[in-house]
């Protein structure tokens, strides 16, 4: 008697569907996007109205939000202040269509991670999902890792700061500088490239461009400086009693040391002069690096 045939296992990869809720009052504009973020690690849910969006994160956990900023009910504000408040943690993308700095210091003010804008550009969509959601997961695993500050330090040579000690050692600093009426400021050192690596498929190799711009910038910086990494394609500076013109001379020098192949820009900003708080510094570097961006083009 034959045996029956057995057949042969198929083992499905393991898929960590990022949740992702598009919110907008013109069905024409969700299925776009649901088209254009098609992607077998994102699952993609829709809400028509802002009142519909905010009942639906009360209900279920989203890794991200993108929303229209004018809708009925409850518009874009209303839906990245509730997001804030169920989820501090969560990103939100917000749609506009009056594209200027002032409507990105509004927005980003108000907590959120970016934004796109109408008529829509189909790989810069992508890539900015790609990017905000990179940077959550980044947050993310540093978080997980620091069960205590002690062990978050680490080696001063091996590797730089992460996100969460980075930020509380600048905050010190910006409370030390505060006190003796002082100056620091920030540099920030941004890789070229996360577009085409989240485009092209590349992305796993990021680390290599990472590691050979924190080498390049370590021999530049003082002792005292502090490295830290700030974004999945971003290396920040804490630098203590330095006026914005040091810092700007310093980011020109680490512009200049460039490693075969790897492209970035070097920005500075400055307490008090850009800003006050760690979060004002950051949005202040964010912008600076925004604008040197857009020269290039």
């Amino acid at each position: 008697m034959a045996l029956p045939e057995i057949p042969d296992l198929v083992m499905e990869p393991k898929v960590d569907h990022k949740k992702i809720l598009i919110v907008d009052d013109e069905a024409a504009i969700r299925t776009l996007l649901v088209d254009i973020l098609a992607d077998p690690g994102y699952e993609l849910i829709t809400a028509e109205d802002g009142a519909e969006a905010i009942e639906r994160m009360e209900r279920q956990r989203y890794d991200l939000v993108i929303t229209d900023m004018v809708m009925p009910k409850a518009n874009g504000l209303d839906v990245l202040l509730a997001s804030r408040e169920l989820d501090p943690e969560r990103p939100v993308i917000i749609i506009t269509g009056f594209p200027s700095v002032a409507t990105a210091v509004k927005l980003v003010s108000f907590g959120a991670s970016d934004y796109i804008t109408k008529p829509f550009n189909i790989d810069l969509i992508k890539i900015t999902v790609a990017k905000v959601i990179a940077q959550r997961e980044f947050v993310a695993d540093t978080r997980k890792q620091v069960e205590g500050y002690a062990q978050a330090l680490p080696d001063s040579i091996a590797e730089p700061y992460n996100f969460i000690v980075f930020s509380q050692l600048l905050e010190k600093e910006i409370a030390r500088s505060r006190l003796r009426n002082h100056v620091c400021s920030l540099l920030v050192a941004e890789i070229d490239g996360f577009e085409q690596a989240v485009v092209g498929g590349a992305i796993n190799h990021w680390n290599e461009r990472l590691q050979a711009l924190f080498t390049t910038v370590k021999r530049h910086v003082r002792a005292g400086d502090t490295v830290g990494q700030t974004d999945p394609d971003q290396l920040s500076v804490i630098l203590p009693e330095t006026p914005l013109e040091e810092a700007i001379h310093l980011s020109v020098k680490i512009a200049a040391d460039r490693v075969m192949g790897l492209g970035f820009i070097v920005r500075a900003v400055n307490f008090p002069r850009d800003a006050e708080d760690v979060d004002g510094l950051f949005r202040a570097s964010k912008f600076v690096i925004q604008a040197a961006r857009a020269g290039r083009g």
